[in-house]
């Protein structure tokens, strides 16, 4: 099968490229394997590169995987947000709550549209029991 596979290289946290955390995101990696993944974010070489995918069950939304030139991490927050930042952006999406699969668990991420722009927060639940 021959899938073209588009990477964008995101800079969270800021508006001049460049200046931020920058992250690979590929919007469209339902079908890849995780060695094409690995061989993806090697070649992309930035910290973390994230894949979204579809859900994988009826509760999230989502799933996103991430992976370092090396190897999978199972969360990665300026990913989450540059993958959610260029989601936004590109479908137009409303304020809304996704819910998010990652290697870290279901995680509830906040879009808000306003003025022009997005602004995304993660919320991450803490279980020091």
């Amino acid at each position: 099968m021959n899938k073209t596979v588009v990477v964008c290289l995101v800079d969270a946290f800021t508006k001049i490229p460049g200046m931020g955390n920058r992250a690979g995101v590929v919007l469209n990696a339902d079908g890849l394997t995780v060695a094409q993944m690995q061989s993806i974010a090697h070649e992309v070489n930035v910290s973390e590169t994230a894949f979204v995918l579809p859900p994988s069950g009826a509760d999230p939304d989502m799933e996103v995987r991430y992976f370092t030139p090396t190897r999978e991490v199972p969360i990665c927050g300026h990913a989450t947000i540059a993958t959610h930042y260029l989601r936004a952006v590109t479908d137009e999406l409303p304020s809304s709550t996704v819910m998010v699969k990652t290697g870290a668990g279901i995680l509830p991420v906040d879009i808000v549209r306003g003025d022009g722009d997005y602004q995304m927060s993660i919320r991450f639940k803490f279980d020091y029991a």
